[in-house]
């Protein structure tokens, strides 16, 4: 057994956490369910827990065994939407021209129909594709095209929140500089906070640092 190709799934702390893809919903395990998961998953062994994941799609049935991705951060105290805002509008402050800001419009709105009319397993299956060589761009670039974004935020007739900007700004780096970035979904259980940004080389883009390194990454 395995978890489903649109499973994407963290143990940190002992506690199994799962973002369903195709229900755009998270599952969340105390420690005695995830350790007989886990065991049944090593052992390739149906017990109740596996039965019931089998049953709703979550795991599937497969002769390879399952790799678990394990997180050992801290985690956050606490985290909003509206600080990463603020960080972004405060370290990439720059001049942004009407250009700029129509492109971030049209590539919010491309984010939200394709968030709205797809499905979230068909953004991160694509997500999920092996990256190209990334270009490195001046930083100076980024810059312009996250702050386009946040002022083109104001503007929509629609709430942007971290998984839109992530999507909408990967969509701009790669049409308009053809550089490849992943797309991160980072989670925490006490209390429970999930959070998308983006990376280049493995570095946060308009995000503080912390965040990277404190929250646990889905895989």
């Amino acid at each position: 057994m395995k978890f489903s190709k649109d499973v994407w799934h963290v143990v940190a702390n002992d506690e199994l956490i799962i973002l369903d893809a195709m229900t755009d919903n998270f599952i969340l395990f105390n420690k005695q369910d995830t350790s007989s998961i886990l065991g049944a998953l090593v052992d390739q062994s149906i017990c109740k827990s596996t039965m019931e994941l089998l049953d709703i799609g979550i795991l599937e049935h497969s002769l390879n065994p399952q790799i678990i991705n394990r997180s050992y951060t801290h985690g956050l105290d606490d985290f909003t939407w509206s600080e990463s805002m603020r960080f972004k509008t405060l370290h990439c402050q720059c001049d942004i021209d009407v250009r700029a800001i129509l492109l971030a419009i049209g590539a919010l709105m491309k984010a939200y129909l394709k968030i709205k009319v797809g499905k979230l397993s068909s953004i991160l299956e694509k997500n999920d594709l092996p990256i190209k060589k990334p270009i490195n761009l001046p930083e100076h670039i980024i810059k312009k095209e996250i702050n386009s974004l946040v002022f083109a935020s104001r503007l929509v007739p629609f709430k942007v929140a971290c998984f839109e900007f992530s999507v909408a700004l990967q969509d701009r780096l790669l049409s308009g500089h053809g550089t490849y970035t992943s797309l991160i979904i980072g989670v925490q259980k006490y209390s429970f906070m999930a959070h998308a940004w983006l990376e280049l080389n493995g570095k946060p883009l308009g995000e503080p640092d912390y965040v990277s390194m404190s929250l646990h990454k889905l895989r």
